[in-house]
């Protein structure tokens, strides 16, 4: 799924019918118009009119930053873009938002700092 579906006759829910479609409906993404929801205990974004925007599901998820997310799928942290793919193929332990273009990552007791393609710096 992509999100150039949105506009082309779907009608967008209001977030009281999205409130009965997910178990929880987060903020909006103003960049792409997407809003974040929780369903059977997976997070994942949605059109505004309830239909999701990518078929990847998350334990944890984050807000918009810099142009990504940070997400957990199992004990694994990491980046994805606003079309749920991943930002790189690394996997860390615990990763934090972007911040100018950096972001903090730990592979077991280590700590480092990472640029958006996950290579350290």
């Amino acid at each position: 799924m992509d999100n150039t579906h949105a506009g082309k006759g779907h009608k967008p829910k209001s977030f009281k019918q999205l409130r009965r479609m997910y178990d929880e409906v987060g903020n909006l993404d103003r960049d792409k118009k997407l809003l974040w929801v929780r369903k059977d205990g997976k997070y994942f974004q949605v059109h505004l009119d309830g239909v999701p925007a990518y078929e990847a599901r998350f334990e944890e998820f984050d807000i918009f930053s810099e142009g990504f997310h940070r997400v957990r799928e199992g004990d694994k942290e990491y980046h994805i873009h606003s079309d749920g793919r991943p930002a790189y193929g690394q996997r860390f332990d615990q990763v934090t938002s972007f911040h100018k273009g950096r972001a903090k990552a730990r592979l077991g007791s280590e700590w480092f700092t990472i640029i958006p393609n996950g290579t350290r710096v």
